[in-house]
Parts: C-alpha cells; structure tokens; sequence
C-alpha cells in the first residue's frame, strides 16, 4: 500500500497525532491535512485530492467526525473512489460511541474505544500484514500497555503503587542516559526512591530521583518547599559523606566493572589511589503533578527552586517521564 490518508474531526487532533505516529511507524505510509495543507493552498483541492489519490483511507468515527459536514464528504469522496474504480479503499476506525454514517454501515471497524492498541493491532493486521508479525511491534504493544497502566495510577494518589510501578520498570526512568538505576537508597538517616547512574570520562552523574504527589496542582506551595529542601539535605549530605555513598552504591550496582570504578577496593599507597578515581557529581529530580495542571505560578515555583539549589534540582512532571518513555520506545523498537 503506497499511500493511506485519515480523515477525522480536528477536535480528535490528540487522538489522530498519535494515530499518524504509530502507523508510520509501523511502516503504513499514513499522512493527514497538517502534513499536506501549505499557506495559500486551496483547502478543497487538496483534500479531495489527497483522498481521491490515497490507496486507502482511515476514516475515524467519533461523535465530533460523524457531525461534521466536511468529514463527511471526505467519506463520501472516499467512497465514490471505492465504487468507480475499485482502488481506494475505506477503512473505519472507531474511538467514541456514535452513529456508524450509512456509507460505512457494512463494513468492519477497528474498535479503539476499549483499548487503543486493540484498535491499532487491527489497522495494522489490515493494512501491514507483515509488520504485524514482526517482535517490533509485538514489544511496542507490550510497553505502551505499560505505560497506559502508569497512566492509570497517575490519576489516583496511590504513591506506593505508583514507586512500585517504577521499581519494576527502572528503564523508563533511565531516559536511556543512565547505566543503571537503583531502588530506595539509604541517605544517612532518610533514604532516596531511586539514584540514577551515568558515567563518562568526567566521571559518575548521580540523579536522586524523588517520587512527589502526581495530582499537586499548584494550590499547597509549601508542600513543594517542604519536597525541595528535602532533596536539597540529601544532596548536602552525599556530598559530604562520597565514601560512603560510594560503598553503598557499589554494593548495590549489577554491573560488576561500574561497582569497581565508582568504589575500587583501595591499594597499598591511597594517595596515588586518589589520582585515578574519577569524580562522583550529584543532582536531584523531583516527579511532582501532571503538565496540564502546571500555569504560570506552577512554572515560576519550579524556576525558584532549581535556582535557589544552584541548579541541583530539577521538578520533572510525570508527564514528562511518560514523553520521554515514549519516544525512546517508538525510536528504538
């Protein structure tokens, strides 16, 4: 199949923007009017173009598309190509409760509503066959379920099953930069949810990640303060106890070379040792709320805070973790 066009109601534009991503990715040349329409092109040509010339055509149902007069003469066009000369062909997608328009009453839809790797797993079986056997795509599902279950615990306020989803999916808060990342961490008498490692020739990064409240909308101020001037003590005290933190974390490192690096066992003349350690550098990041929820004060507090830690702390929306999950997933599977 060379081209596929979708058609759909530019109020399902989140739905569609992730549509497009994924079907290209899964090799099925998709594209849709933001990829086609240029300043000063007419709207009308180009479109009945596009869907006149496509080898297929998704058509995605939803309560807004099907109350549109101008999806629904994309449909129509779509279909008259169909019928004329058997070339393009129409294929429904469902995400929303709605009336099934006439020209598409006899045909089997994919059914994003329940799950949209359902929905998705269906197009592509159509569509890319191939593709749809392949272990790519098989992991791809499997990791977006992941991320949808995560997804689903953010709503709530379950912050010890939240920790408990990401100790079983460290990766994702490896933003694929970090070796390794370690599980609640002793610091002195408190104790970190995860430190993530990196190293380089300039030595070992060390991100304390803490786990905040993913439904803080901005109101309690001082219960971000509170978050911040807790890592920040954390911080003071890993630097100022490194050996130990060095021990500690080589004891709990599964890459067995790394372990040796950050903490050597120390040879007969230490003062010669110390030439070759490379250095420990430490920063901290704090999940805290969702970006929808994050205006103008939301943004000036989080600014406040990485400048009053001389930038050692970061406030990371979980939204931005579950971005960064994503993109790595749809770049390297």
């Amino acid at each position: 199949m060379k081209t596929v066009f979708v058609s759909y109601s530019h109020d399902d534009s989140d739905f569609v923007d992730r549509l497009i991503l994924d079907l290209r990715i899964s090799e099925i040349p998709a594209t849709y009017d933001k990829w086609l329409l240029n300043v000063g092109d007419s709207i009308i040509e180009k479109i009945a173009q596009a869907v006149t010339t496509a080898d297929g055509v998704i058509a995605v149902l939803s309560p807004n598309s099907v109350q549109s007069n101008w999806v629904k003469k994309e449909f129509a066009l779509a279909m008259t190509g169909e019928i004329e000369r058997q070339g393009i062909k129409l294929f429904p997608a469902m995400i929303g409760d709605c009336t099934v328009p006439a020209v598409l009453s006899d045909k089997l839809y994919a059914d994003f509503r329940k799950s949209y790797y359902d929905g998705l797993r269906s197009l592509v079986k159509t569509l890319c066959p191939g593709f749809y056997e392949s272990q790519q795509f098989i992991q791809r599902e499997k990791i977006g379920r992941e991320l949808e279950h995560l997804r689903d615990l953010l709503t709530g306020h379950n912050l010890a099953a939240i920790r408990a989803w990401f100790s079983s999916h460290r990766h994702v808060l490896s933003y694929r930069v970090m070796s390794e990342v370690i599980p609640t961490v002793a610091v002195g008498a408190d104790a970190v949810d995860f430190v993530g490692i990196a190293s380089n020739s300039a030595g070992h990064h060390l991100s304390l990640i803490m786990l905040g409240s993913p439904t803080w909308n901005g109101q309690n101020p001082d219960e971000l303060f509170r978050e911040s001037e807790r890592l920040e003590g954390l911080l003071r005290w890993c630097r100022e106890h490194e050996q130990d933190v060095r021990r500690t974390l080589a004891i709990r490192i599964k890459n067995r070379d790394e372990a040796t690096e950050i903490a050597p066992v120390e040879p007969l003349f230490p003062s010669r040792f110390d030439k070759f350690k490379l250095p420990l550098k430490f920063k901290a990041k704090l999940l805290y709320g969702r970006r929808a929820e994050y205006g103008p004060t939301e943004t000036d507090l989080r600014q406040t805070i990485h400048e009053k830690s001389n930038q050692g702390i970061e406030i990371m929306s979980y939204d931005r973790i579950l971005d960064l999950a994503r993109f790595w997933t749809t770049r390297n599977t």
